[in-house]
């Protein structure tokens, strides 16, 4: 068999340009599409997605060979209103349409293609107790976002199901890294940075014992491509669909991660503690622990002063060259 053929969704963003580097480094793997899709106009959107969908189908019949679709959009927070969460589910459903009717076009129905969906293990067990949090805890979201990731799921296994190609749901816990965007309240690591780079206060909404699991953006991108490339290897017996919590097994606080920022700098992050209505949906522990294909993280990762060094210099990189336009303050 040739190289599979790999369709990224969302290469742009920060997860999406981190599997669009792993998959060129990945032996038996070339990436055919990563187009910028026009998400904000539907009938475009619709219609550039299915150019897109029949191009991938296309170039993997003449290549007589098996599809990887990383699905890596998506830019809602807990913050998101909830119609945010409806526009993104809409296209979602558009996308997997787009793919299941090129893919029907060409007698297509191969176990060895395989969708990657990028949802988030935060969402899925906001209100779940007992940490640490496997795959063998029942989601319990509790927030619109969370409710949101878990309809997603659902979605992208009924498409799975119907076009008789195999699921890779990954649950990813807190992202952060170089390539961040800074313009938006996103990735606390980020935000940090960028507020010990300029001065300006960081606003904090939760308890600064608050535990998150931070897993460097390439690092998740290697768990990713790995992850979905055995489930598409899978024994054609075996199950088609298989859930994994990608994250590093290691939590940290909030006030760790302003501790590692000083010994970093030497200059401490400002810290404005705020109230805010959607406190209440952030649980204080989200602990993490993989038992589901347990051997792909049997890899060494970037630790978290290293990767946080790295963000902090990106972040005064792209202050100093103006590579990106950056509110400033609260």
């Amino acid at each position: 068999m040739t190289d599979r053929v790999a369709w990224i969704v969302g290469a742009g963003g920060l997860l999406g340009a981190a599997v669009r580097k792993r998959c060129d480094h990945q032996p038996g793997l070339v990436v055919v599409a990563d187009d910028a899709l026009p998400w904000d106009d539907p009938p475009g959107f619709a219609a550039a997605v299915q150019a897109v969908a029949n191009r991938v189908v296309e170039a993997a019949q003449r290549r007589a060979t098996s599809i990887c679709v990383f699905w890596c959009a998506g830019s809602g927070t807990t913050a998101s209103h909830p119609a945010q969460f409806d526009a993104e589910e809409r296209s979602l459903e558009i996308v997997m349409s787009a793919l299941g009717a090129a893919m029907a076009r060409a007698g297509r129905r191969r176990h060895d293609d395989v969708l990657f969906y990028a949802s988030s293990a935060g969402g899925v067990y906001g209100g779940a107790e007992h940490p640490p949090f496997t795959e063998r805890t029942s989601p319990h979201p509790i927030s619109p976002y969370g409710r949101s990731k878990l309809r997603s799921e659902r979605i992208v296994a009924d498409a799975a199901h119907r076009g008789g190609y195999s699921l890779a749901v990954g649950r990813i816990s807190n992202l952060y890294g170089p390539g961040q965007r800074l313009d938006k309240p996103q990735g606390l690591v980020s935000q940090l940075a960028l507020a010990q780079a300029t001065g300006s206060p960081a606003s904090v909404y939760v308890p600064l014992d608050t535990l998150r699991d931070y897993i460097h953006v390439d690092d998740c991108a290697r768990k990713v491509v790995d992850f979905a490339l055995r489930v598409a290897d899978q024994d054609p017996n075996s199950s088609s669909e298989a859930t994994k919590i990608l994250a590093t097994g290691r939590a940290a606080t909030i006030g760790e991660l302003l501790g590692l920022i000083h010994r970093l700098t030497k200059q401490r992050v400002r810290v404005v503690l705020g109230a805010s209505p959607h406190s209440r949906l952030q649980a204080v522990d989200l602990r993490l622990r993989s038992v589901v294909m347990p051997e792909l993280d049997e890899v060494e990762t970037i630790p978290l002063p290293v990767g946080v060094a790295e963000t902090i210099s990106d972040v005064r990189w792209r202050l100093v060259s103006g590579e990106q336009s950056i509110r400033l303050g609260g």
